[in-house]
């Protein structure tokens, strides 16, 4: 018991007791804190880059990497060869969350109305997604586009738009990263998109209604 108290009192004396410091001289060997510009830094392996040619070489991988992806985009994913054809409307109607005013704070919009664009605009074009690999595919959107003389537009999911317009002197479009389809939910094509009065009628066609059109135009 005794002991253990002497032990206890020792511990708290060097706890509590009073505080001193010593210099126990340097350990090691001590540098300068420098941080070089960033700026600085980045001009400096420019220059590098530049005088071994690397930049060069950076410049025309960038420039054919560019080119690649612009002839032939990224195909979107998920979208599947159409095995039949279903149709669906689409409204684009909105409820306005608040009120919404004009540049002079005239409210033209209020909390809860029900807008639709088609009551001021409309789509003057169809627009025709299909896989620019399938000739078939290629051949009935010319068709459609040949029989509205020419008022449809042909947006690819897959395939080379500039040769395409090479080979059949009509304009391509791509859908990059799928922003139309996904905001449509195409999943398969070819497919289709019209207005419809004041809704949007979609159509994923199935193969009776394109497939084989290739071989029949070569004939």
């Amino acid at each position: 018991m005794i002991r253990s108290t002497i032990s206890a009192a020792l511990m708290f004396a060097v706890i509590a007791g009073p505080a001193h410091s010593e210099d126990y001289g340097t350990v090691g060997t001590t540098f300068e804190i420098i941080e070089p510009d960033l700026l600085d830094w980045i001009a400096a392996r420019l220059r590098v880059a530049a005088e071994t040619g690397a930049l060069d070489e950076m410049n025309a991988e960038m420039a054919a990497r560019t080119e690649r992806t612009v002839r032939r985009p990224h195909p979107v994913p998920g979208i599947a060869q159409a095995t039949e054809t279903t149709s669906w409307l689409y409204d684009p109607s909105i409820t306005v969350p608040e009120d919404i005013a004009d540049h002079r704070g005239v409210v033209f919009a209020r909390q809860g109305d029900r807008v639709n664009p088609f009551d001021t605009v409309s789509l003057r074009k169809i627009y025709l997604f299909i896989d620019g690999e399938n000739a078939d595919q290629v051949a009935w959107a010319i068709d459609q586009r040949n029989q509205v003389d020419g008022q449809a537009s042909i947006i690819l999911i897959n395939g080379a738009p500039l040769d395409l317009m090479t080979e059949h002197q009509v304009r391509f479009f791509f859908d990059q990263g799928g922003f139309i389809t996904q905001r449509f939910a195409i999943t398969a094509v070819p497919a289709s998109m019209r207005q419809e009065g004041r809704v949007v009628r979609l159509t994923e066609h199935g193969p009776d209604q394109w497939q084989g059109l290739a071989e029949e135009d070569v004939e």
